[in-house]
C-alpha cells in the first residue's frame, strides 16, 4: 500500500440537521489533489475519524491490480452430480 496523504482540514459540528462534516482546503493541498489524480482525472478522499474522534481527510491512493484488483475467493470444490438418488 501507498504512503498515505492527508489533505486539508476536517471539522465536524453538531446541528439541529445532524452531524456535518466541513472540510477546507489551501493551495499545498490542491497541488496534492492534482498529483494523485487518475487517468481521468478524479482523486478519491476518504473521510476517517481519528482517536479523538475528530475527522480528518485522506487522500484513497488506492490502484487496481493488473488481474482486476481485489483478491477473489478459491472456487469451493463440489463433487459432481450423481445418478444415485438417496432415496
Amino acid at each position: 500500500m501507498s504512503d498515505k496523504i492527508y489533505v486539508g482540514k476536517a471539522k465536524g459540528i453538531t446541528t439541529k440537521f445532524g452531524q456535518i462534516t466541513k472540510l477546507s482546503f489551501g493551495p499545498n493541498d490542491f497541488e496534492k489533489l492534482n498529483a494523485e489524480k487518475n487517468a481521468a482525472g478524479w482523486v478519491n478522499l476518504e473521510i476517517l475519524t481519528g482517536r479523538d474522534g475528530n475527522p480528518y481527510a485522506q487522500i484513497d491512493n488506492f490502484k487496481p491490480t493488473a488481474q482486476g484488483g481485489e483478491a477473489k475467493a478459491a472456487p469451493v470444490n463440489q463433487a459432481a452430480p450423481s445418478d444415485d438418488l438417496p432415496f
